[in-house]
């Protein structure tokens, strides 16, 4: 049969992530939520978000309005959100944050996890050192929002980062508008490295996220063109 399509090939709107510079925060700290969604056909999408305390009868699929703490609060943009204050009941230690996306009459969802610490040191994310692209003898490194010009031919996108303290193994996930990743991720210690292939595409959007193992999430959104 026909092989199913790859988790890379970004062909209909959905989201990619939920990343925040706070993965965990004190007690009566806030913490913000950026989100990462995106729709090829860029249609009008309203979002709505609320949270919930993780415990043994919440998961993240079962946090929805009904049962949820409150809602989150809008930022300056549609993209931008704020969970809190987090002032967890006792034995809590995670709050589930859902952010529901509404398009043309259907609706998506996706969730994450922001952590209460009261001492010790707070999680940060890890460090996205270096995205390259690397075509034959050529090495680009690429800065968020650039636009590379590439051949007909494949190129590789290689991702260097640094987890905080006890945070590893890192993820690199890859994703694209046009093209597909093989692999769509790779995990630390080996290369995070993954190559792109057009399957007739004239270029597109890419998107490289870094996660850890604790909620820590960096990305790095970039365009690229065939034609060198």
């Amino acid at each position: 049969g026909e092989a199913p399509p790859s988790p890379s090939a970004v062909t209909s709107a959905r989201f990619l992530g939920l990343i925040t510079e706070t993965p965990e925060v004190r007690p009566g700290e806030s913490a913000a939520i950026e989100v990462l969604w995106v729709d090829p056909a860029e249609r009008a999408v309203t979002f709505a978000g609320w949270w919930c305390w993780e415990g043994p009868a919440v998961d993240p699929l079962r946090c929805d309005p009904a049962i949820a703490e409150g809602p989150l609060t809008p930022g300056r943009s549609a993209r931008a959100w704020t969970v809190g204050p987090l002032r967890p009941p006792p034995g809590a230690r995670e709050a589930i944050v859902v952010l529901e996306a509404s398009l043309e009459g259907q609706r998506t969802s996706a969730f994450r996890r922001v952590g209460v610490r009261a001492d010790g040191a707070l999680h940060t994310p890890p460090e996205l050192q270096a995205v390259t692209l690397r075509q034959g003898d050529r090495a680009v490194l690429v800065a968020a929002g650039d636009e590379v010009g590439v051949t007909d031919a494949s190129f590789r996108v290689e991702v260097q980062g640094e987890a905080a303290a006890g945070a590893g193994p890192l993820m690199a996930s890859f994703f694209a508008t046009g093209g597909v990743f093989d692999p769509p991720r790779a995990v630390s210690p080996a290369p995070l490295v993954s190559r792109w292939s057009p399957r007739g595409a004239e270029g597109g959007e890419i998107w490289v996220l870094l996660r850890d193992a604790r909620g820590g999430v960096r990305a790095r959104t970039f365009r690229v063109r065939r034609g060198g």
